[in-house]
């Protein structure tokens, strides 16, 4: 990955696929590693741009660093990490009748 870094960013329309891996990995973005018992939705508002969320045989959720050591995630510690914020319903879920008329 190194070895084409400069050339990525110099010439980016040659390697669009590349690029977002270099970004990803000059920024150092942080991987997670999750029960087995965890639901997708929850997987999914763990999941940041470029981060990987992986369920394994761990009791919490463990966060790795860019070097691959891995710790429990602290609560509130991916807050401000993320651009995408995931709207939360409550985990309430909402269900349409067909035919019935919407209010």
């Amino acid at each position: 990955m190194n070895c084409f870094a400069v050339e990525m960013i110099q010439h980016p329309f040659l390697f669009t696929n590349m690029l977002a891996a270099v970004v990803i990995d000059q920024v150092g973005v942080k991987g997670l590693i999750v029960p087995n018992e965890t639901t997708d939705r929850e997987v999914n508002k763990l999941k940041g741009f470029g981060r990987t969320v992986v369920k394994s045989d761990v009791q919490k959720v463990m966060l790795c660093e860019k070097d691959g050591r891995c710790r429990e995630l602290k609560e509130g510690e991916l807050e401000g990490w993320d651009v995408v914020d995931f709207e939360e319903d409550g985990g309430e879920e909402k269900t349409e009748s067909a035919g019935a008329p919407q209010s």
